[in-house]
């Protein structure tokens, strides 16, 4: 990349900034954070820091999530002898093949790596640095990243159902 679309992509991606903390109702000023403000910034940092990867791993586990549900919903009946006795033939075959998706879905998310990836997901999302310089290295991080950090506020606003501002 020359200097000249190097300039271009910085000024555009200031410019997307701009427009972003001009839209949110919501300032963060990390000159003077208050114990609320510092909260805020580590937790979005920790978000940011996740990525696409966390994103894709939650989107997976929702998918996976729904499929199972339904799944086990219609499996009910073959949770034990006795409940699929007193089923007719049809719940029965269709709790019969609920239990083989069951083990299809299972088969699938296992052979995409989804367990390692949940786990890792969870570990990362759960790990705070234990210094107390945690706040310094959040605010640090929001004044190099704002649009990031403001344009993810609006995202968790926004999927939270919250009134959008008029």
């Amino acid at each position: 990349m020359d200097r000249r679309s190097a300039e271009r992509v910085h000024t555009a991606a200031r410019r997307l900034s701009g427009d972003v903390e001009a839209n949110l109702s919501v300032r963060v000023d990390p000159a003077t954070p208050g114990p609320h403000t510092v909260a805020l910034l580590v937790a979005l940092q920790v978000l940011l820091e996740a990525g696409a990867e966390g994103r894709q791993t939650a989107r997976a586990g929702e998918e996976l999530a729904t499929g199972l549900e339904r799944a086990l919903a219609e499996a009910e009946p073959a949770s034990g002898y006795r409940t699929m006795l007193r089923g007719g033939r049809e719940q029965r075959e269709i709790a019969r093949s609920a239990v083989t998706e069951l083990r299809s879905l299972m088969a699938v998310a296992e052979r995409e790596g989804l367990p390692a990836r949940f786990a890792q997901t969870s570990v990362d999302l759960l790990r705070v640095p234990d210094d107390g310089n945690l706040g310094l290295s959040a605010r640090v991080d929001f004044e190099s990243r704002t649009g990031q950090y403001y344009g993810l506020l609006a995202q968790v606003v926004a999927s939270e159902g919250a009134p959008a501002r008029p």
